[in-house]
């Protein structure tokens, strides 16, 4: 039998759900899953993180997972 276990605090869900709140607004309301999740992450990573140094090699990873997506879409509208 396993026993039901609830968070001690919904502390951690209300400050996400404060965060999107804040994000989504009445002109930015039609932003896909994936772009909010990434506009979180990214908030939580420079509040979290401040030495990090971006490199050359982090910037082109960065940039090439970003415009990946596009050049597959035009591909698509070729043919």
């Amino acid at each position: 039998m396993h026993p039901l276990i609830l968070p001690y605090s919904s502390a951690s869900v209300e400050r996400v759900f404060s965060s999107v709140k804040l994000i989504l607004t009445d002109r930015r309301n039609r932003l896909k899953t994936e772009t909010l999740v990434g506009i979180l992450l990214a908030k939580r990573a420079v509040n979290t993180c401040y030495d990090f140094v971006i490199t050359k090699e982090y910037r082109a990873l960065y940039n090439k997972s970003m415009y990946d997506h596009h050049n597959e879409s035009s591909e698509d509208e070729e043919m």
